[in-house]
């Protein structure tokens, strides 16, 4: 219902997008005089739902952000793994040639293909080792609902 506009300038680069960024400013929170606790009640029932309206555009939008940040670095690192492949075929294409001038082409073949073969598996071993899932939190959007819970509490008392 209230996402983030996308050509908005209030979000220019990586500046953190707060809920007021998504309110375009904060709601008034003091009630004039004469009002019934009753109309009170409503008002902050309506600011309630506003404010988790906005909070839940904000995650979304952090979370659309993150996924665009990290389609683009795959992208680059499938493009990246596929021009290192061609070399690393090339080369190693050259070096049987190489071994060949000394012994038969075949037996140079299954040499330089063996060594390779156990280089590459002792490289994945290593790369599996060191994974490890990190979960994901929204850093903008914790600090973001601090802030609001703190602005409350200071509002209430």
């Amino acid at each position: 219902m209230n996402e983030f506009p996308k050509n908005s300038s209030a979000h220019v680069g990586h500046e953190p997008l707060t809920t007021r960024d998504l309110l375009g400013a904060a709601p008034s929170v003091s009630a004039p005089a004469g009002e019934t606790v009753s109309t009170l009640i409503k008002q902050l029932a309506s600011d309630v739902s506003v404010l988790l309206s906005s909070e839940v555009a904000l995650a979304k939008a952090e979370l659309r952000e993150a996924a665009t940040e990290a389609q683009a670095g795959i992208a680059g690192m499938a493009a990246g793994g596929a021009l290192a492949n061609a070399g690393l075929i090339t080369l190693v294409l050259g070096l049987v040639l190489l071994l060949a001038t000394q012994i038969a082409i075949w037996l140079s073949a299954f040499i330089v293909g063996g060594v390779v073969l156990v280089v590459g598996v002792m490289m994945l071993k290593a790369g599996q080792a060191k994974i490890k899932p990190k979960p994901f939190t929204p850093n903008r959007k914790v600090s973001a609902m601090r802030t609001d819970s703190e602005t409350a509490r200071r509002k209430v008392s």
